[in-house]
């Protein structure tokens, strides 16, 4: 049952009574009925407790009052609380008190307590006291129901004082619940410092002081009040029987006692002395310390010193001197006043702080010593001996010293005294004796004596003299001066002999003595005597080299090792690579050496011819050697060639005129064709123009900006159709054979711009912003074969040179930049039979800035200027170094163009003119002079053309074209005449062209000389969406790629990083290649995909292989993706990935 006004009044079901349910059956009739319920007797004091019966479930009746209290009446008694005694030491810090209950109880059960001081009448020291020696304090202690234990604890303070137990009171009061028990408890604070320590400290003072003061002292301070006793008394002084104090006589005798308060440390207690003027020892006495009260004794006993203050004696030593054969030196000891004490003095021998020579050595000189000097009472003078050793050296007077030390009742006044030993000894003899030896030996040794040991260091100046030997020639000068050290007898004196290569008798110098110190000379002058060992000379003969124009070769012969006799030889030539009577003089003679010559020349005449022949040799041997030997007995000659230059001049003129003809062929193309008046594109490999054409529909042969052909959609660069018109053009050079502005046919853009052909160009314009102004970038390339002979030397060469320029046209006006680089190859022979012949390659690249200008719609002029470098390579067919070297160019060119003949239908006819001079150099190089040549060159030409249509729908085109040339220079000179044609074939609906070219030199004024070209391709192409099968062959000679697109050769690559090393490309002579492919319609409709396999060959022997993916799309771009495997010439296989890509506008 809850009983919220007393929460302990509420009893426990199970704890307090037994719980229970049941029925009460009334009878019927019956109005009364008992509900027992069981109750626990426990022990425990509590309140009243109530729990509650209820009635339920009523049958025939109902319920009114339905729950009744039971009360349990408790029967207990409260329990009594009571606090205990405690004590603890005080470093414990805390007393813990046990505050108990003599039976647990239910009810909460509290209690109060206070700390206090507690009055202890028997011990004024035994009284604790709040906030010093415990911490005062108060509270309550609370017992939950059941509880009987409870503590209180109160902090005790740890001190360091000596004191007695002390003891405080814990008061309980206010119980709740409880009766109170024993309600007071003492704390006894148990003391755990030791008793202070009581000591006597020594004391002194000089007998004037007139008193001696002592400390006496506590270790420790203490809470309780201390007191000593002390007296004096004499003290024993065993080791000396003068340091005893007498009371009375030295001190006055005295006792007392010294009480210390609680906290003192220290007191003192005082001792007259008294003084007198005796000089004696330091006296003592004793001051003792008893009957100590709270304190233990520590050093009860202190010494009293009286230190003695009049002064001790001085001691003093004198010096001493004699010859060391008297045997002693004494020296005197003696003190400056009388004493009263035994005085005493040690002393003891030592060597001097002097000159090394002026030093007495102890045992060796005098006998080392030590001892005591003592003096009686009243006595004040005593000797000391020392014993010198008598020897045989010659030396200085030595000296050593006697030195005091350690007095005793005396201080020392003079305490070092020094003993000087007179030498008595003679002075000893110095000899040189003579020496001899081979010159090879390097030095002779001349022994040196002393007659008998000195004690001194003893020296003695010398210096050599010619006598038939010579100083510098024979020996070297030596002069010095010689040491002997003390106690040595000999020492040595080295001169130098100087080795020759000169047969000589024997040769002699001397050496002489003087000067000597702490010596005599005795035999002071000894001869030096060289003996000869040397062999006979030896000959040796130098290689030589000479130009053939020199005339003679000369041969340095040098003879090794002098002689006093004449030395010959003989000396003879015969062949080797040089041929005698056709390259030198055959000859021969002997040499005779004149004592002291070391060196003599044979010449020999070598012939000079105009044939270039490299480097040829033959030998000179030396034989019949006399009063000698041969060390090299053979010479090689060598004759360098000097006809290089006209080699290099004839190839520049050449090389230089084929170029200058190939930038003009290449600008003048350009700057004669027609004024631009919208984009247009024109792409030539193989001599076939590439572009995009409107020629089906009738349109001129253009591309409009946006890339479309007129009325449609797509690109037209893939609808490969054929042009019925052309622009006529036919230029003289293997490049233009079938280049020129011939009639262009579409083809696809599979060819990288790597694989363009010798014979190949590209055009590309736009129209500017402003009506009549444009922009164009183009390119071409040529190809030239030439041959020649002048009488004495022939040259055959191809030339192949790629032009590209970027140039801007406004009105009738136009201004551009071109760059061209040209690689050239060639052989050359002489009419001579010993001329070997050999190979020149070179290459140049050029810049040229060009302009033209239009003088009315069909006639126009124009100009260039160009200037470049490169490198030339001179190979000599006969063997021998290859000469490199660096060469420059420079140029100018005009020309004109203008129809002959106009409105003849298919058929066009004009004329063109030109002309140019140039000028190649050649930078000097080991075997090569520099060289300079010149090339020019005039020329007027007709040019015509004709296309017809085949009844198949293909175009037939022949070309012609007949000039005159005139030539000038270094080269070949005079008129010529020159022709050139072409027929290809272009058939769209097929996808097929083909196309042959030639070109020739049909006569010059130089009859031998010659110059042709030849070219051929074909090309498959796919239908004109770019599905199906596509095959291309091409064919190249000499370099394909130059400037930019060299970059992107993987041949072409080391040679732009590398100029030492020439390119695989640059040394390929003809290449073919074939591709074969299939193009796909891609996903997106409109571009297409061609998946395709290539190879290609040289006549060199490289192959490659390559397989990849074309990527076409209508944005004007194109990538290809390649893999591909180079091999040959005996190089490792190499394997490449490239990824290129194009854009198109």
């Amino acid at each position: 049952m809850e009983t919220p006004d007393d929460m302990y009044g509420m009893a426990m079901a199970d704890v307090d009574y037994a719980s229970g349910t049941g029925t009460t059956m009334f009878a019927p009739g019956e109005t009364e009925m008992m509900v027992t319920v069981m109750v626990t007797d426990d022990a425990l004091d509590e309140h009243d407790e109530m729990f509650g019966v209820m009635l339920s479930d009523a049958s025939y009746a109902t319920i009114d009052d339905g729950m009744a209290t039971g009360t349990i009446v408790d029967d207990d008694d409260p329990p009594s609380v009571s606090i205990a005694d405690a004590s603890a030491a005080e470093a414990d810090g805390a007393l813990t008190f046990a505050v108990t209950l003599d039976a647990p109880s239910a009810l909460p059960i509290s209690v109060e307590w206070a700390t206090g001081d507690m009055a202890t009448p028997d011990d004024m020291y035994g009284m604790a006291m709040a906030d010093v020696d415990y911490a005062s304090g108060s509270g309550t202690v609370a017992f939950a129901p059941g509880e009987t234990e409870m503590t209180v604890t109160v902090s005790v303070m740890d001190d360091a004082l000596d004191e007695h137990d002390e003891v405080f009171a814990v008061t309980l009061s206010n119980p709740s619940y409880a009766m109170m028990g024993d309600a007071s408890a003492t704390g006894t604070i148990e003391d755990d410092d030791a008793a202070p320590s009581l000591s006597v400290a020594d004391a002194s003072a000089m007998e004037a002081a007139g008193e001696l003061t002592f400390a006496v002292s506590l270790d420790a301070p203490s809470a309780l009040p201390i007191s000593v006793d002390w007296a004096t008394g004499d003290m024993e002084t065993p080791d000396d029987m003068y340091g005893m104090a007498m009371a009375d006589v030295d001190y006055m005798s005295a006792s007392g006692t010294l009480d210390f308060a609680p906290g003192e440390t220290e007191m003192m207690v005082t001792v007259t002395v008294m003084d007198d003027a005796l000089d004696e020892h330091d006296e003592v006495f004793a001051v003792m310390l008893s009957n100590a009260s709270y304190a233990m004794h520590g050093d009860v006993m202190a010494t009293g010193t009286i230190m003695d203050d009049d002064d001790a004696p001085g001691v003093s030593i004198a010096d001493a001197s004699g010859a060391e054969a008297s045997g002693d030196l004494t020296f005197m000891v003696t003190l400056d006043a009388p004493s009263g004490l035994p005085t005493s003095v040690a002393w003891a021998t030592g060597d001097a702080a002097v000159d090394m020579y002026d030093m007495a050595m102890a045992d060796v000189d005098y006998m080392s010593g030590s001892g005591m000097v003592e003096f009686a009472a009243g006595e004040t003078e005593m000797m000391v001996n020392v014993t010198m050793i008598d020897d045989a050296l010659d030396e200085r007077n030595e000296m050593f010293m006697v030195t005091l030390s350690d007095a005793a009742y005396a201080s020392i006044a003079d305490g070092e005294a020094t003993g000087t030993i007179e030498d008595d000894d003679e002075t000893p003899t110095l000899s040189i004796a003579d020496a001899s030896g081979n010159e090879a030996a390097g030095e002779l040794m001349f022994g040196v004596t002393l007659s008998a040991p000195s004690g001194l260091p003893v020296s003695a100046d010398y210096a050599t003299a010619a006598g038939t030997a010579m100083p510098g020639e024979d020996y070297e000068t030596a002069m010095g001066t010689l040491n002997i050290a003390p106690g040595e007898t000999s020492t040595m004196v080295a001169v130098t002999v100087v080795a020759d290569d000169v047969h000589e008798a024997e040769e002699m110098f001397t050496v002489d003595l003087s000067g000597a110190m702490y010596s005599t000379l005795d035999d002071g002058s000894a001869v030096g005597t060289i003996t000869d060992d040397d062999p006979p000379p030896t000959l040796a003969i130098g290689d030589s080299t000479a130009s053939e124009s020199a005339g003679q070769i000369t041969f340095n012969v040098t003879k090794m090792g002098p002689t006093a006799l004449p030395a010959t030889v003989s000396w003879a030539t015969s062949n080797g690579t040089a041929t005698a009577g056709e390259d030198y003089a055959n000859s021969s003679g002997s040499l005779t050496f004149a004592p002291g010559e070391t060196s003599m020349t044979i010449s020999v005449p070598i012939m000079a011819d105009d044939r270039y022949e490299g480097e040829e040799t033959f030998m000179v041997t030396l034989s019949g050697s006399s009063n000698s030997t041969l060390a090299d007995a053979s010479a090689t000659g060598t004759i360098t060639d000097d006809d290089a230059e006209s080699v290099v001049q004839a190839w520049l003129a050449r090389f230089g005129r084929t170029v200058a003809s190939h930038v003009v062929d290449a600008v003048g193309g350009r700057l004669t064709g027609e004024p631009v008046e919208a984009t247009v594109a024109q792409l030539r490999l193989g001599g076939y123009e590439v572009g995009a054409t409107d020629a089906v529909w009738g349109g001129p042969s253009r591309l409009s900006m946006a890339g479309q052909r007129p009325g449609e959609t797509g690109d037209p660069l893939y609808n490969p159709v054929v042009d019925r018109g052309f622009s006529p053009g036919f230029d003289p050079t293997f490049g233009q054979a079938w280049g020129g502005a011939q009639g262009p046919w579409t083809g696809n853009r599979n060819n990288a711009f790597g694989n363009l052909l010798s014979r190949s160009s590209f055009h590309f314009s736009a129209a500017g912003a402003n009506p009549g102004d444009s922009f164009a970038l183009w390119g071409r390339g040529a190809m030239t074969s030439f041959s020649g002979d002048d009488g004495a030397l022939s040259h055959d060469g191809d030339v192949t040179t790629g032009t590209v320029g970027v140039d801007f046209e406004t009105g009738e006006t136009l201004f551009g930049i071109g760059m061209s680089h040209s690689q050239g190859d060639g052989e050359f022979a002489g009419s001579g039979s010993g001329l070997a012949g050999g190979n020149l390659d070179s290459s140049l690249t050029m810049f040229h800035p060009y302009v033209r200008v239009n003088l009315n719609e069909c006639t126009s002029i124009w100009g260039l200027v160009g200037t470049g470098s490169g490198e030339l390579t001179l190979t000599n067919g006969g063997g021998g170094a290859a000469i490199d070297t660096d060469i420059e160019m420079t140029m100018g060119a005009a020309g004109f163009r203008g129809p002959l003949e106009a409105g003849l239908g298919d058929f066009g006819l004009e004329v063109k003119s030109d002309v140019f001079v140039a000028n190649m150099s050649a930078d000097g190089a080991p075997g090569l002079d520099s060289v300079d040549a010149d090339a020019s060159r005039v020329r007027l030409a007709l040019q015509g053309s004709n296309t017809t249509e085949l009844e198949g729908g293909g175009l037939f085109t022949p070309l012609f074209e007949a000039g005159l040339r005139y030539d000038g220079g270094d080269a070949e000179t005079g008129a010529g005449v020159e022709i050139g044609g072409g027929l290809r074939f272009a058939d769209a609906s097929r996808r097929v062209s083909l196309q042959l070219n030639a070109r020739a030199l049909l006569a010059h004024s130089e009859s031998e000389y010659e110059e042709w070209g030849l070219g051929a391709s074909v090309v498959v192409h796919p239908n004109a969406s770019g599905q199906g099968v596509t095959f291309n062959l091409r064919s190249a000679w000499g370099e394909v790629a130059s400037g930019v697109d060299a970059l992107w050769s993987r041949y072409d690559a080391a040679a732009l990083v590398d100029r030492g090393e020439r390119s695989l490309a640059r040394r390929i002579g003809a290449r073919y290649d074939a591709e074969l492919g299939y193009g796909l319609n891609a996903p997106g409709g409109r571009n297409i995909l061609v998946p395709y396999v290539a190879a290609g060959v040289s006549d060199i022997g490289t192959r490659d292989y390559r397989m990849g993916l074309r990527l076409r799309t209508n944005a004007n771009m194109d990538l290809r993706f390649e893999v591909d495997r180079r091999e040959g010439l005996g190089f490792e296989p190499d394997h490449g990935v490239v990824l290129r890509g194009w854009l198109f506008w």
